[in-house]
């Protein structure tokens, strides 16, 4: 009994002087609060949304009591009033802030943005831009999965299910930024908040080029510049192929959005201002031969694309009839024959390398996979299949920093030998004759995953897919390379010559024509010669040799200096006037793949510059992957 009551005397006896203890400590550290915290907080919404950029409305208030100027703070939900209400009660000078609100800038209904594959996972937009590009063609638009809905705590804005995008009700947006922060395609900004609820946005964000964009989405901004034009006031600007309206410069004029011809320019609250009827055409224009795209009813008259052709020149060497520069000649390593980089031991390969959705993984952490071995599948008929440029180990599957420091979804591999998949022709043996019909052909460029080579990475079999209603006529083979120091091109047509007139029959085959033009400039007079005596065994293929010219290499000047016909301005593609263009490395490409079962995996650069020892042109394994372990070998010159 004793020895229990002595227990509980001691435990008392040290709970009380622990007690003190705390009691002093808490005395000795306790940080005064100003009660006028308290009083400014009651006067705050209590929304705790994170607007003002503080983790609650207690944190704003601790700001706006202890600084001096509290002119760079400011509640959202509260609006101007609020904020008048606290600096009155604290003596201070009231923050002045123009309203904003939500803005969703992507107009991809399901009617113009059409869906090419379905996605059965979990329904989060973040979850699902960390797998692919989503379900349309546009990797840049609105996924539909309601991310903004979940974390507004205002009921502001919800998902249309016409069009599966969301939409903001301006009278309940409070512009704290919460579906901002929660949109990982950064499709929704605060913008300023108009009166009557009216609004001009450029309700488009992808940065593909305008043929690109028009294939994904009918709504989507193709980069014309008309609206930049037009636009009064200096409130547009066009960069990365998309225009953007600054909402504190716009004075809602209205003038851009007649001009813009896809509807991308977005008018809320107000009616557009009245079209001005078109002046005739001149009565001296020259039109081909009279010939229209689109011929038929009275609705294909009114919306038939011209073509227009040019008059050449007599005896002049052809070249596109407008603008252009000649730049100094800078084809260093011209002469210097293509040398095959040494295998890096680990190469970190993209699932998003091409233009559209990206590819999704086909392997797993701890799987052997084979050089030329599918490891990632096209998600959409814009995509492309990815293939292991190298043997060995797939270490991870995993988000990594690219060349331009962006996290995006790779495949890891570490490299073990040089071992083939099966199926896979490595010799250098030519093989001319090709028997598989046109969609067998569109098939096995497909499945090797090739892409279009001359900056682009389009998907080669997207472009030889013919429209309904449109047809072939010219088939033109580039390869200009009008840059000033790239070599690559011109070694490939000196180095692989035969390889890429078969490659020219094969795309002749796949496109139904009889005939096509490889056009090169005059600056590489050994490749002309060269290709001009192979091309006389092969039916139907000429060499067109062409003024030096930049930029001759584009598409749209490329097609005006061999057939003398103009790409019709945006929304007009080659197609419209007749033309496919395509590479002379992606020719060779589609003849490995067609003829030698090899997928796209290596490329040839150009590695050059007049600081350097030597100027070379590599077979890069895999280039156009970005292998993050890839290194230049030539050094500078000593005191360089």
């Amino acid at each position: 009994m004793e020895v229990l009551l002595y227990t509980v005397l001691t435990l008392c006896v040290l709970g009380i002087l622990a007690a003190l203890i705390l009691y002093f400590v808490a005395q000795k550290f306790k940080v005064e609060e100003d009660p006028r915290i308290d009083e400014v907080e009651k006067m705050l919404p209590g929304a705790n949304c994170g607007g003002c950029g503080f983790a609650g409305c207690r944190g704003l208030a601790d700001a706006l009591v202890k600084r001096a100027d509290i002119s760079s703070l400011f509640c959202p939900v509260g609006g101007a009033e609020v904020m008048k209400t606290v600096a009155a009660y604290l003596g201070k000078a009231a923050p002045e802030k123009e309203p904003q609100v939500a803005t969703v800038r992507c107009g991809g209904s399901c009617e113009k943005r059409p869906r090419i594959n379905a996605y059965d996972g979990v329904t989060s937009c973040a979850v699902a831009a960390s797998l692919y590009g989503g379900e349309t063609g546009c990797t840049y638009g609105c996924l539909g999965y309601g991310d903004c809905v979940t974390v507004c705590n205002f009921d502001a804005i919800a998902i249309n299910p016409e069009t599966r995008l969301p939409e903001v009700d301006f009278d309940k947006c409070t512009a704290c930024g919460a579906c901002v922060k929660a949109c990982p395609k950064s499709i929704i900004e605060l913008r300023k908040k108009w009166p009557k609820q009216r609004a001009v946005y450029v309700s488009c964000v992808s940065k593909d080029k305008g043929a690109v964009v028009m294939k994904a989405c009918k709504a989507g901004c193709i980069g014309c510049g008309k609206c930049e034009k037009v636009c009064p006031f200096g409130a547009i600007t066009i960069q990365n192929n998309l225009a953007f309206i600054d909402s504190w410069k716009c004075k809602l004029c209205r003038k851009c959005v007649n001009e813009c011809p896809t509807g991308a320019i977005r008018l809320v609250g107000m009616e557009p201002l009245p079209k001005e009827p078109k002046a005739a055409p001149a009565s001296k224009q020259n039109v081909g031969s009279g010939r229209e795209a689109g011929f038929g009813g009275e609705e294909d008259r009114k919306n038939r694309i011209l073509i227009r052709t040019i008059k050449p020149k007599t005896n002049a060497m052809k070249t596109f009839p407008r603008g252009g520069v000649h730049p100094s000649d800078n084809k260093l390593s011209r002469a210097e024959a293509v040398e095959v980089l040494a295998l890096p031991d680990v190469v970190n390969v993209p699932l998003s390398q091409h233009i559209g959705a990206p590819a999704v993984a086909k392997v797993a952490k701890g799987d052997k996979v084979k050089v030329g071995e599918l490891i990632a599948e096209a998600a959409g008929f814009v995509s492309a299949n990815i293939h292991a440029p190298v043997s060995g180990t797939v270490t991870g599957v995993d988000m990594l920093p690219n060349g331009q420091g962006i996290r995006q979804m790779m495949i890891t591999i570490r490299r073990e030998g040089d071992e083939w998949a099966e199926g896979i022709d490595t010799s250098k043996e030519l093989v001319r004759e090709c028997t598989l019909s046109a969609p067998e052909i569109l098939a096995r460029i497909k499945e090797a995953g090739i892409v279009g080579m001359g900056g682009a990475a389009f998907p080669t079999q997207v472009k030889l897919t013919v429209p309904a209603g449109k047809k072939v006529e010219h088939l033109i083979i580039n390869g200009v390379e009008c840059e000033p120091y790239l070599t690559s091109d011109h070694r490939v047509m000196l180095e692989r010559s035969e390889e890429l007139l078969v490659g020219v029959t094969i795309l002749m085959r796949a496109l139904g024509v009889s005939g096509a033009s490889v056009g090169i400039e005059n600056n590489k007079p050994d490749a002309i010669t060269r290709l001009s005596r192979l091309a006389s065994s092969y039916p139907g293929i000429r060499v067109v040799p062409l003024r030096v010219r930049y930029p001759q290499g584009g598409e749209k000047q490329l097609i005006a200096a061999v057939t003398g016909r103009e790409v019709p301005p945006p929304p007009g593609l080659p197609i419209d006037v007749g033309a496919v263009v395509c590479n002379v490395s992606t020719t060779v490409a589609v003849y490995d793949a067609v003829q030698k079962n090899k997928p796209l995996i290596e490329r040839v650069v150009t590695v050059t510059g007049r600081q350097m020892e030597l100027r070379k042109i590599c077979s890069s394994v895999s280039e156009r992957r970005w292998l993050s372990c890839w290194r230049l070998r030539e050094a500078c010159r000593p005191g360089m």
